[in-house]
């Protein structure tokens, strides 16, 4: 196919990692250590041939700066690294067998999960078992697929309860609370809400706001009702009874001003007599004498 291939293999779990390489540099060996590392960690020691990459010096201070004792297989004799010989056979062999020749990219993530989810005839477990600790999914699992438990919402936890009336946090215009109605819980702080004008929110407990009291100590004019929902404001006893269409008219009964029993009627205020000081002759006394 006519591209590189850079193979590392986990010697504990026989899990590989696999990259399409331009050239074999030591500068781009390391770029691509530096990846594999970030994502699983150092390694104590690393084996490889004697190849010029690996036993260049700029190979060898990465390794010495980041810990890994290097360890070489013996000259001319590929069976002293036989583990990562033996997966570049099976990777060519793989490669061989694809129908997409030309994108190898596509056809080695194919060739790697199902080899990392197939069990190692040494080992007698996946590799993704043993370093991952857990079976990676596969098509196969849709043949037997796991039924997931639906974790049961925790009533005590939710603030609000279902058909309650919110005011909900709008991120949209100028307003910055919109009303609506608790329509269903999705979770024990996520609700999805129906705002007055039908379109439907999804908000966490924190964007919602309880309206206090109930709709029936609300005043009609501080948020808009639906005209399905006016019914409820005015509720009675009586099942026949019809909704109000206009204001009622309040009669104030004012008393007559010319009547003495509407002037005597409010309460008396009660006056007291000025206190007033003693002559002043007597008081500081007669300074003429």
């Amino acid at each position: 196919m006519g591209v590189i291939l850079f193979i590392l293999v986990d010697a504990y779990s026989k899990w590989p990692e696999i990259r399409v390489v331009k050239n074999m540099l030591a500068s781009t060996t390391i770029d691509v250590c530096t990846d594999i590392f970030a994502q699983f960690g150092f390694p104590e020691v690393l084996v490889s041939d004697n190849g010029g990459t690996y036993i260049s010096s700029e190979f060898e201070s990465f390794l010495k700066l980041h810990g890994i004792a290097h360890k070489f297989s013996a000259p001319h004799h590929p069976a002293s690294n036989g583990q990562a010989e033996r997966f570049v056979q099976m990777i060519k062999f793989a490669l061989k067998k694809v129908d997409d020749k030309k994108n190898v990219n596509a056809s080695l993530r194919k060739i790697l999960i199902q080899y990392r989810n197939t069990p190692h005839s040494t080992t007698g477990k996946t590799p993704a078992e043993l370093f991952l600790g857990r079976k990676i999914r596969c098509k196969l699992d849709l043949l037997k697929p796991v039924v997931a438990k639906e974790q049961a919402i925790n009533v005590k936890a939710c603030k609000f309860s279902i058909n309650q009336r919110v005011l909900v946090r709008n991120y949209t215009k100028n307003n910055k609370w919109v009303f609506g109605r608790i329509l269903e819980h999705r979770g024990n702080l996520l609700f999805k809400i129906k705002l007055d004008d039908g379109r439907i929110w999804t908000r966490h407990a924190n964007q919602i706001s309880a309206i206090k009291g109930t709709l029936k100590q609300c005043n009609d004019y501080d948020y808009f009702v639906p005209e399905s929902e006016h019914v409820s404001l005015y509720e009675s006893n009586n099942a026949s009874a019809s909704v109000p269409t206009t204001n009622p008219t309040i009669v104030i009964n004012e008393p007559d001003a010319s009547s003495d029993d509407a002037s005597n009627s409010g309460p008396k205020r009660k006056t007291k007599s000025p206190i007033r000081f003693p002559d002043s002759e007597n008081y500081f006394g007669d300074k003429s004498s």
